[in-house]
């Protein structure tokens, strides 16, 4: 059988990650489980399997394989992961424990729904004894309870502003090394600072 074109059949795993740069590269993890030979017959890595090994003797005397995926494709999968990668980290920080004078509170969805729902319906003299995040009780007022809503609410925007400049950065980059030299966590550990 004369070959003309072998092109790789991968599998990509669910979790992708960028390996070690070697010499200044980098690729995306795949899975080659096969080959497509002549675009018709698809070729099992097996080396019982005549097939194989002629697709091995074609690569020896100095042909290529044609890549299952190409550049730009590597490059739009790593870039749906990254942003994922950031979905998942904004909403993880969203609902950290914050710290307010000098107490450190549960932020989580149900704590900031129970928030909301006392802030709205206590008159303004309210004080009632709130849990911290150690489940130690605490005198606070509707004053301060509405303090410490409006510090989740400016965490959450200062965190939506670094989700979307990581994201802004992840769509404007034009290479995988670009991409994996996006620093997502330490973004995120300095939102402070945005």
């Amino acid at each position: 059988m004369k070959i003309e074109t072998v092109k790789e059949i991968c599998e990509i795993p669910d979790f992708l990650d960028i390996n070690e740069y070697i010499d200044g590269t980098a690729e995306l993890d795949y899975f080659v489980t096969g080959y497509l030979l002549n675009n018709k017959i698809e070729v099992p890595i097996d080396d019982s399997n005549s097939l194989y090994r002629l697709i091995i003797k074609w690569v020896e005397s100095g042909n290529t394989v044609e890549k299952c995926l190409s550049e730009e494709e590597q490059l739009d999968i790593y870039k749906r992961y990254r942003i994922n990668e950031v979905e998942k980290e904004y909403s993880k920080r969203s609902y950290d424990n914050i710290v307010f004078n000098d107490i450190t509170f549960q932020a989580d969805k149900h704590s900031q729904d129970l928030i909301n729902k006392v802030i709205s319906g206590a008159p303004d003299d309210f004080v009632t004894i709130w849990l911290d995040a150690f489940n130690k009780p605490h005198n606070i007022t509707i004053d301060e309870l509405k303090q410490l809503a409006m510090n989740i609410l400016i965490r959450s925007e200062k965190l939506f502003k670094v989700k979307s400049t990581l994201k802004q950065q992840i769509y404007m980059s034009t290479s995988l090394i670009d991409i994996a030299n996006i620093d997502i966590y330490d973004a995120f550990d300095n939102y402070d600072n945005q």
